[in-house]
């Protein structure tokens, strides 16, 4: 996640139809980060005591009133947490797939997110898992890797970095559509009115549609694509977001919006996070 929006640091010659504030560094974006980090780590935490989800420990009480409250708390957060993840770090691919073209672009996509996500998954989170399990079971290592450690059918992307893995993938997606989609000048950058707050109603009613009907077919909770440890059930946030996050920078958005906006939407967010 972090790794998408870093370049926001490098400032870069301007290029044509670029404006370079666009390309700055966004201090609030920084912030809101920082904010959707602290809430990942609680999130967790939460899953540790209460709460739905999976997670490799577990303890403390598991009465109604801590299980309510930590569902609420993390179904509150996976409404929303991973998807503004993905819209931020969408938001700086355009300006980054100008700057350097489809080639470097591409390097520099798999430096940053492809050799974390390979470290992890195949080096840094199988030693932490066996370290885990060895105080339960004896296995050597050499037959705990290959029989145990994927035996789920999970191939890449274990562990939070499935984010990093799933960010990849929409990237190069990006990178795809810019390479074959049709010929000409991309628009530039370009600063537009903030959408209405109709506009923002109709937009989450279809989302919250949208992912309903996905969810009657996927479940949450079902590794439907076990390879790759993706849930599906979640891909309509998702994708969303991360188009948003695309047309956000066209558009320049995110330094273009209201403060009145803001504060207007935080209070309607406040009571339907309490409902």
């Amino acid at each position: 996640m972090a790794g998408a929006a870093s370049e926001v640091g490098r400032p870069a010659p301007p290029t044509a139809g670029v404006r370079p504030s666009a390309a700055g560094r966004l201090l609030f974006v920084d912030n809101i980060r920082v904010f959707l980090t602290i809430l990942v780590i609680l999130h967790h935490l939460m899953i540790t005591y209460a709460g739905t989800g999976g997670w490799l420990y577990k303890e403390g009480r598991q009465d109604a009133v801590v299980d309510a409250l930590g569902g609420w708390f993390c179904s509150v957060n996976q409404a929303h947490f991973m998807g503004l993840f993905l819209l931020i770090s969408a938001y700086f691919v355009p300006g980054s797939y100008d700057r350097k073209g489809p080639g470097r672009f591409l390097k520099d996509r798999l430096v940053r997110l492809g050799i974390p996500l390979a470290v992890f998954s195949w080096i840094v989170n199988p030693l932490f898992v066996y370290w885990f399990l060895h105080k339960y079971q004896q296995m050597p290592f050499w037959r705990f890797f290959p029989g145990t450690y994927f035996s789920g059918g999970e191939i890449i992307g274990q562990g939070p970095l499935w984010f990093v893995e799933l960010l990849l993938i929409f990237t190069l997606v990006y990178l795809l559509w810019r390479v074959l989609g049709p010929p000409g000048p991309q628009r530039p950058v370009t600063a537009a009115p903030f959408p209405g707050g109709r506009t923002l109603v109709l937009f989450a009613l279809a989302l919250g549609a949208a992912a309903s009907l996905l969810r009657v077919v996927v479940p949450i909770d079902s590794y439907n694509f076990r390879p790759l440890n993706l849930q599906f059930g979640f891909f309509v946030s998702y994708v969303a977001l991360f188009v948003v996050g695309l047309v956000a920078y066209r558009r320049d958005w995110l330094r273009g919006l209201p403060d009145r906006t803001g504060r207007r939407w935080l209070r309607i967010a406040v009571v339907f996070i309490l409902l």
